[in-house]
């Protein structure tokens, strides 16, 4: 009597209907992961831009005398960004306080990055 060694059709169904399960759990996994990275890639950027122009102000001796809104375009990594800088009073004369808000340029309805800091005469 001739015994049988190989898988049925029904054994492989179930594995390839595993496979597909485990492959498609994995894809959408990678998927998330690979926009989580975008995120983070553009959040990264963005405070480096609002880092730089913090910067930027602080060595402007003149920033300190002027209170108001400045909006315009900065270029990094190769991707246009808009940043809105509003410097405000504060109950110190000495002291004003600027907000850094940095937008991506294919939405300027929500900030990638806002920083707020403070500059001072001295």
């Amino acid at each position: 009597m001739k015994t049988s060694r190989g898988f049925t059709l029904l054994e492989i169904m179930i594995a390839v209907a595993v496979f597909a399960i485990v492959a498609a759990a994995l894809t959408r996994s990678a998927v998330l992961t690979v926009r989580q990275t975008g995120i983070i890639e553009d959040r990264t950027v963005a405070y480096w831009i609002a880092e730089n122009e913090a910067n930027r102000l602080r060595l402007d001796r003149d920033s300190i005398s002027r209170a108001g809104s400045d909006r315009f375009p900065v270029l990094m990594a190769k991707r246009e960004w808009e940043v809105r800088i509003n410097i405000n009073d504060t109950q110190n004369q000495d002291v004003r306080r600027a907000e850094i808000n940095v937008y991506r340029e294919d939405d300027l309805e929500r900030p990638v990055a806002i920083l707020s800091t403070f500059l001072g005469k001295h």
